[in-house]
């Protein structure tokens, strides 16, 4: 079993702030920390992340072909932010671990099934609203898991959160674009890596934004 990280260098890692304290004074948007914090909570489990990519993966090939199946991706893509979130608290981390979204399934579908229709549209009709609003979106899952809000309020908070240095939020994903796309280039087996190390960075930026403490699925 691999050490949990460090927090004694992570002094914040249970701070948090209300969205209306976020969104009403701001916060400062640094990539390099996000990506390192991100990257650092990664390699503490290097190899469970990399078992549940592959597990992941797997399970969204399989229920492509089963009616309805795809209500399964909500609630276990969600379990990437819920690991982030014990390792950066100082917790252990379990393969079961990555499943506790289900325990919050209806609100994890929703907020994935109305942004991503809308995003959808976004994207079909005009190209530039769509990439707007995924990018606005892109808090709406921690702060359903860890402020557990619901989904349309989550929503909400993330657009108004993302809005205040939208412009760097769009920066990030297209590096975190790019890295995949490298990740891709590798006989795919590179977003073993690339992609929960995404997921993570943005736990990361939501930490240091938001903040989270050592939320529990009961």
């Amino acid at each position: 079993m691999e050490d949990v990280l460090d927090m004694e260098q992570h002094e914040e890692s249970h701070f948090e702030r209300s969205v209306e304290d976020v969104v009403q004074n701001g916060y400062e948007f640094d990539f390099s920390d996000f990506f390192n914090f991100g990257k650092e909570i990664l390699f503490t489990q290097t190899w469970t992340f990399i078992g549940f990519a592959a597990l992941f993966f797997a399970v969204s090939i399989v229920v492509a072909y089963i009616p309805f199946g795809g209500v399964l991706i909500s609630p276990l893509g969600a379990g990437v932010y819920i690991a982030a979130n014990r390792i950066a608290t100082g917790r252990s981390l379990e393969m079961k671990d990555f499943f506790n979204g289900f325990k919050l399934f209806l609100p994890l579908l929703l907020a994935n099934l109305v942004s991503g229709l809308l995003t959808g549209l976004g994207l079909v009709f005009l190209i530039i609203p769509g990439i707007y609003l995924a990018v606005s979106w892109s808090l709406t899952i921690p702060l359903v898991l860890f402020k557990r809000m619901e989904f349309w309020d989550a929503m909400e908070a993330s657009r108004q959160i993302v809005g205040k240095n939208w412009w760097s939020f769009f920066g990030m994903f297209l590096i975190l674009f790019l890295l995949n796309l490298g990740g891709l280039l590798l006989l795919g087996v590179g977003l073993l890596v690339t992609i929960p190390l995404s997921s993570c960075v943005l736990y990361a930026a939501y930490h240091k934004i938001v903040g989270a403490g050592p939320v529990e699925f009961i």
